[in-house]
């Protein structure tokens, strides 16, 4: 071998198309999540036998059940060291036997029985060697879980790349309904410049990619919250009618890729951390970062001035802002239709045997004539 392989294992779309790296280094093999359910847990242990050398490592990016279910599997009647940072190791214990109640009876056989918890917890930055690899594992914090990593690999005289969990899904719907998307944005900014020279990303779902994958997935929640914060009125739910047009616009934004379901399991979850917020200028506070004083945007960028300030480039993107826009246009006319009669009512002189204004000190009209925002009234320059 003139360099580590890194192989990979996709499960089905039950198993929500996650992926398994086996990266095979002269020596041994070291697995970067685990899967989701016991048939593709199975086949995963297969591929591993097939590659005829020991399994050295075992790394998990991330406490979701899906990366951590198929531990105990790989490890058993093994010494075998699994990776994980502190924050990682902590979140598994406290939701496992949580999320095995909640699934097992949906999934039946299908969900593991039973939770291998990480054995070697690490602080961010700690680097692992194994054999002739390298693996750095970066702590994220909360972002698209409770508690995010990423992992980046390096061997003798190769380019580094870097396993990312499920900080950026490719071609597919991503899970936002653990409540994270402010702070997964703002892990985002960072992560665009810390992978900047490494080639290759390996994400935790899709096909491997360059780091703009970083950049989609930035755009994709960008959009995603301006949605929920529109159609949820500053609620921390929205009503199932509010999620049909939430999915609709996404599957507008970003068609024909799978996971679509997932849409409208985040809605609630990230309405209730925009109320949280008070979020008014959602798109301004994270466009910020990616310019300097007097640069323009370019294609990677979102310049506020865009509407909706998402940087939508594409016919399809523009639809879905196109609808979106509608929709708080429709709003608008309401409101100034109401506040023209109001105009009327009160810039009449009394007549006699008629009431004067609708408020005793009111004067007679209104002064100078308003133009109505959504969200508030502002008097035109």
């Amino acid at each position: 071998m003139t360099g580590p392989v890194v192989h990979t294992y996709r499960a089905a779309e039950s198993g929500l198309l996650v992926n398994s790296y086996l990266v095979e280094g002269e020596q041994g093999v070291v697995v970067v999540d685990t899967n989701l359910l016991v048939s593709d847990i199975a086949a995963l242990r297969a591929r591993l036998q097939a590659l005829h050398k020991p399994l050295r490592a075992i790394l998990v990016t991330h406490p979701h059940p899906d990366h951590f279910n198929g531990v105990l599997a790989l490890v058993r009647d093994r010494e075998v060291p699994v990776y994980a940072t502190a924050d990682v190791g902590r979140v598994i214990t406290e939701i496992a036997a949580a999320k095995r109640a909640q699934w097992s009876p949906v999934y039946g056989r299908e969900w593991p029985a039973e939770t291998f918890y990480p054995n070697s917890l690490l602080a961010g930055g700690t680097r692992v060697a194994v054999d002739e690899l390298s693996f750095t594992v970066h702590d994220v914090g909360p972002a698209e879980s409770h508690a995010d990593s990423y992992v980046v690999m390096a061997a003798d005289g190769g380019a580094p790349v870097a396993f990312t969990g499920d900080l950026a899904f490719h071609g597919m719907h991503p899970y936002t309904a653990d409540g994270h998307s402010g702070r997964w944005l703002a892990a985002l900014d960072v992560l665009a410049g810390d992978l900047a020279d490494v080639r290759t990303l390996y994400p935790g779902h899709g096909d491997p990619a360059e780091p703009g994958l970083l950049a989609e997935q930035r755009r994709y929640l960008l959009f995603y919250r301006e949605l929920v914060r529109r159609l949820s009125g500053g609620e921390p739910r929205l009503a199932q009618a509010a999620k049909g047009e939430l999915g609709a616009a996404m599957q507008a934004f970003l068609p024909d890729v799978p996971l679509t379901w997932m849409i409208e399991l985040g809605a609630d979850a990230v309405a209730a951390e925009l109320a949280d917020e008070g979020v008014t200028q959602d798109a301004l506070h994270v466009a910020r970062p990616f310019r300097a004083a007097g640069q323009r945007a370019g294609p990677g960028h979102h310049d506020v001035r865009d509407g909706l300030g998402l940087g939508c480039v594409g016919e399809r993107e523009r639809q879905a802002v196109r609808a979106v826009r509608r929709r708080g246009r429709h709003l608008d006319r309401h409101r100034q239709q109401v506040h023209r009669r109001l105009r009327r009512v009160h810039s009449r002189r009394p007549a006699r045997g008629r009431p004067g204004p609708l408020r005793p000190g009111l004067p007679a009209r209104l002064p100078g004539r308003l133009r109505l925002h959504p969200r508030r009234h502002v008097r035109p320059p």
